[in-house]
């Protein structure tokens, strides 16, 4: 599929997360959108032979790894370098990790984030080319509020429109605007 989108043009970027859940990989695919750089897939413990050579094909001058050390191991991390060098983007759980993917990608003062619950993904799935074609980041939250590093890039994003993704019984109001989690 990356090979089918990118042919012979070398991307500066290609984002890799794990193939195994899809938090990771669902807030980085919005922000793939945005740069129009490739999202490939891994397991967490080993570098598939398919994601190897969409790897080698493409030539990418660097390689950003979604996710914790538990989505993406240290070992696939190594293998990853033999292709370009490597940065990761993450943070102590998935909330994190999306707040990281946006602070990396995405400009100060934007004034808007796209807000999903982190339990499940169809309603972020069905909104994320939404919000790439908006260039808006995909922001995870938990049903009844949200963790200070999400709270802390909305405010960075300067997030006045947020659009909240699924009823009030999948993300409530104060998850979208007031409640911090307790740690």
């Amino acid at each position: 599929m990356a090979l089918d989108a990118f042919g012979d043009s070398a991307p500066p970027l290609v984002f890799v997360a794990t193939g195994t859940g899809f938090a990771d990989a669902l807030a980085g695919s919005v922000a793939a959108g945005v740069l129009g750089v490739p999202l490939l897939l891994t397991e967490p413990g080993s570098l598939p032979e398919r994601t190897r050579d969409a790897l080698a094909a493409l030539g990418p001058d660097d390689i950003a790894v979604l996710g914790g050390e538990k989505a993406v191991t240290p070992p696939v991390e190594a293998a990853l370098e033999e292709y370009a060098p490597v940065q990761r983007r993450a943070g102590a759980n998935r909330y994190e990790t999306a707040a990281a993917i946006s602070a990396a990608y995405f400009p100060d003062e934007l004034g808007i984030a796209y807000l999903a619950t982190g339990e499940n993904f169809p309603d972020a799935l069905a909104a994320a080319p939404v919000a790439a074609r908006e260039g808006a980041p995909l922001l995870l939250v938990r049903p009844s509020c949200a963790p200070q590093a999400v709270n802390d890039e909305a405010s960075r994003l300067r997030a006045g429109r947020r659009v909240v993704l699924g009823g009030a019984g999948v993300v409530s109001d104060s998850a979208a605007y007031t409640s911090v989690c307790p740690r």
